[in-house]
C-alpha cells in the first residue's frame, strides 16, 4: 500500500512557494489571497478518485491570479461560480494553457494550471462569499474527477473544514474527516510516506509514536491507532529512489524555451518563438522582436530586443525546480524591471 500524502505534501510547498511571489508584487492592502483543496468528495456527485490536487489564487484589486497543482492528467477544467459547496454553477474561465512538473507521465507528477482573469465587481463579490470553485475533469469522470470551493484565507476562516482556524494551521489541506492535532495536521502529514527516512522501520517507528500521541490526546480512539498502524507496517513507505545518474558521455544540449509562453504576474504574456523571435504583450502594448537566451544553471538570462527600437527589456529567469541533470522542467520565477512572476508552459 502506498500512500499519496506525500505526493499532496509536495504539491501543497510549491505552490506555496509560487504564492509567494504573488504576495510580492501586490501590497497587503491591495492583495486578497484564496485557497482550495481539489479532492473526488467534493465533486457532485462524489466519487472515490485517490487523486489530488491545491490550488492559491491572489486578487489584486479586480484581477484575480490562479495557480493549481494536481496529480490528475490534463483533461481539461475551470472556475466555476457562483454555487456553494455540493451545488453546480456555470463556467467562469476554461483553463487552456498547462504545463507539466516532471517526473511526467511517470507516478509522482503533476500538472500545472495557471494564469489571471479580470473581475467585474460582482465576481468579485461572489468570490469573497466563498461561492466559486475549480473543476477538473478527466477521461473518467467527464464531468469533474476533483473539486474544490474556494476559500478567502481570513485568519480565523477554516478553509479546510479541520476545526483549526487558518492562522493556526499549519497543514492547510487535511482531507475531510481526517483526526488533526492543535496545529491541524494529520498522522499522515506529520509522518509522510516517503520522508527523510533511513529505511521503513523507521517510518513505522515515528507513525506508531504520533499515533500513539493522538491516541493519548483522545484524537482517535484505540481500534483507530491500531489500525492505522497495522496499516503503516504493511505499507511499502521507505526513503524516495535516488535522482537520476547524469549523463557522463557528450553534454546534451541545453534546454531550450522556444515554444514556451510566459504568464507575468503582472499581467504580461510573453511568447518565445522557434525561430528566435518572440511576441508579447507587456503594460497592455503588443511588441514583436527577437530573444537571446543565456542558460548559467539555475540563474538564467533572457534579453528582448523590440522590433520598435523601444529599450531592451532584460528578464532574470531563476529555476526553483529542477529534475534530472540538465533538464529544466517545472516552476519559475521571472523578474522584468523590479515585478515578479511565475509562468506556466504551454507547448
Amino acid at each position: 500500500m502506498k500512500k499519496r500524502s506525500n505526493s499532496f505534501a509536495t504539491l501543497g510547498f510549491r505552490l506555496l512557494t509560487c504564492l509567494s511571489l504573488l504576495v510580492a508584487v501586490a501590497t497587503a492592502a491591495q492583495a486578497q489571497n484564496f485557497t482550495t483543496t481539489l479532492r473526488g468528495a467534493y465533486e457532485v456527485p462524489p466519487n472515490n478518485s485517490a487523486a489530488v490536487g491545491v490550488g492559491s489564487l491572489t486578487l489584486n484589486g479586480n484581477l484575480l491570479w490562479y495557480y493549481v497543482e494536481t496529480d490528475l492528467g490534463p483533461e481539461g477544467g475551470g472556475i466555476f461560480g457562483p454555487a456553494s459547496a455540493g451545488a453546480i454553477g456555470p463556467l467562469v474561465l476554461q483553463f487552456t494553457n498547462y504545463g507539466f512538473l516532471a517526473p511526467w507521465p511517470a507516478a509522482g507528477g503533476q500538472v500545472v494550471y495557471g494564469g489571471y482573469l479580470q473581475l467585474t465587481d460582482k465576481q468579485v463579490e461572489e468570490l469573497n462569499a466563498g461561492l466559486w470553485y475549480i473543476n477538473l475533469t478527466s477521461s473518467d469522470y467527464p464531468a469533474g474527477e476533483l473539486r474544490g470551493q474556494i476559500c478567502p484565507s481570513t485568519p480565523d476562516g477554516d478553509c479546510d473544514n479541520d476545526g483549526v482556524p487558518n492562522n493556526r494551521d499549519k497543514c492547510p489541506s487535511t482531507a475531510p474527516g481526517t483526526a488533526v492535532d492543535a496545529t491541524g495536521c494529520s498522522i499522515d502529514q506529520l509522518v509522510p510516506c516517503d520522508g527523510p527516512w533511513k529505511d521503513h522501520k523507521e517510518y513505522v517507528k515515528a507513525f506508531r509514536e504520533t499515533a500513539m500521541r493522538f491516541w493519548k490526546e483522545g484524537r482517535i480512539n484505540l481500534a483507530q491507532r491500531n489500525a492505522l498502524t497495522r496499516q503503516a507496517e504493511q505499507s511499502d513507505c521507505r526513503p524516495p529512489p535516488p535522482p537520476p545518474t547524469c549523463f557522463q558521455g557528450e553534454p546534451p544540449p541545453p534546454p531550450t524555451i522556444a515554444g514556451q509562453t510566459f504568464w507575468l504576474h503582472n499581467g504580461g504574456i510573453i511568447t518565445a518563438n522557434f525561430d528566435g523571435t518572440y511576441r508579447a504583450t507587456l503594460s497592455g502594448i503588443a511588441q514583436t522582436g527577437e530573444y537571446m537566451w543565456f542558460p548559467y544553471g539555475n540563474t538564467q538570462l533572457i534579453v528582448l530586443v523590440p522590433n520598435d527600437g523601444s529599450p531592451t527589456s532584460t528578464l532574470h529567469l531563476v529555476v526553483t525546480d529542477v529534475f534530472g541533470c540538465d533538464e529544466r522542467r517545472g516552476t519559475y520565477i521571472i523578474e522584468e524591471t523590479g515585478q515578479s512572476g511565475a509562468y506556466t508552459v504551454t507547448r
